[in-house]
């Protein structure tokens, strides 16, 4: 469970789904929380996510999809 301090509390367990929030969308599950940019990269991630195997680095592996920079 994460809780922030504005009052907001997210259960990131269980399996993966999209979740909006006031701030914008993010993919939630198997206790991890991904903020995205749309509904579109909110779903993307949720399906990577169903297949994810913890060692799989499932930001970078597709980070280009999610208009994100690789550093």
């Amino acid at each position: 469970m994460l809780r922030f301090s504005d009052g907001i509390s997210i259960d990131t367990s269980g399996e993966p789904r999209v979740l909006r929030l006031n701030d914008g969308y993010y993919a939630v599950g198997k206790g991890i929380l991904i903020p995205v940019d749309n509904l579109q990269s909110a779903e993307f991630m949720v399906q990577r996510m169903e297949r994810w195997e913890p060692s799989e680095n499932i930001i970078n592996s597709r980070g280009e999809v999610l208009n994100l920079q690789n550093k």
